[in-house]
């Protein structure tokens, strides 16, 4: 499942020879580039070299965040030794680039790092997306505080000072859907390099058969989360692409970050005397409560994997 993610093909890895699938990265301008600047973008001139795979993809990292998005830039079409021209943003303080190829099989080459101190003070704007749910149709569902939390989360920013502009969004109860994700990603596409995204989501979580976690909706059908249910899969989404550097994702939901291997079995056991197609926890009807001793697995690195490395958001 890791490998399905990170887009690498099973059996790819050649161990007799771990070189042959590695092409090479150069940085032809790097003698003319500034290490300390105050500028706000930096021009890069890349060479890439072909190994036994022509490269098919460019991977770009800012800080561990990618700047074109999770499936990088195109390289099919590009010959072998051309030279491409990248304007690149940088952002306040620190700028540490990465460039690696991937090839067909989905394999990076070694990094070629580039580290740029920039100087420019400009106060990043906020970008806040709050969600918070807690009135559902199923009524046995309904939560307390999650709205709340949602609206406080909204308040606490906006009495900051520490930004420019504070630019909230915040989606409450039945305005939580499936469609308002277009919503999101359309207002977080506004923000800039040097701005900061915050994403707050407060309400239930849910697992189907195969351990897809689901965000709910005001509309979830709790016994079948695809009908009404946010994947998450498409919350990492509304991050790529995002221009913003500087990202963060908090979650507030059942399962988000607690998941453990032999807590699953329990709840599968439980869940399916009841319903063969889901299994969840939530305060309500269908309550099943995990136990006090257990630990923590790798199921939670599977479900909630920082996304640093696929949309540069932390989790």
């Amino acid at each position: 499942k890791r490998m399905k993610r990170l887009g690498i093909k099973e059996g790819s890895l050649n161990e007799s020879n771990p070189d042959s699938y590695q092409g090479e990265i150069v940085i032809a301008n790097s003698e003319q580039l500034k290490t300390n600047t105050k500028e706000k973008t930096i021009s890069i001139s890349l060479k890439i070299k072909d190994s036994v795979n022509h490269p098919q993809k460019l991977m770009v990292s800012l800080n561990d965040v990618p700047l074109y998005g999770r499936e990088g830039m195109d390289l099919s079409k590009i010959s072998s030794n051309q030279e491409l021209k990248l304007d690149l943003p940088l952002i306040p303080d620190k700028n540490i680039f990465k460039f690696t190829t991937v090839d067909e099989n989905g394999i990076q080459s070694m990094p070629e790092i580039l580290v740029i101190n920039s100087h420019y003070e400009d106060k990043a704007e906020l970008y806040l997306v709050t969600l918070g749910t807690s009135l559902y149709k199923d009524t046995r569902f309904n939560l307390e505080y999650a709205a709340k939390d949602a609206d406080d989360m909204t308040a606490m920013f906006k009495e900051s000072k520490n930004f420019s502009k504070v630019n909230s969004l915040n989606l409450k109860n039945e305005k939580v859907t499936p469609a308002c994700t277009t919503q999101i990603q359309t207002f977080l596409k506004e923000a800039k390099p040097e701005d900061i995204v915050i994403v707050f989501i407060a309400g239930h979580g849910a697992l189907d058969n195969e351990y897809n976690y689901y965000l709910a909706t005001h509309e979830m059908d709790f016994l079948n989360p695809k009908n009404g249910g946010i994947r998450y899969e498409t919350i990492e989404s509304l991050f790529d692409h995002v221009a913003a550097i500087r990202k963060t994702l908090l979650i507030d939901a059942c399962h988000s970050g607690e998941v453990d291997s032999s807590e699953m079995k329990a709840v599968a056991v439980a869940s399916t005397q009841k319903n063969d197609k889901v299994k969840f926890r939530s305060s309500g009807a269908g309550v099943i409560t995990s136990s006090a001793n257990a630990k923590t697995s790798l199921l939670v690195k599977e479900l909630f994997a920082d996304m640093r490395s696929g949309t540069g958001a932390t989790v």
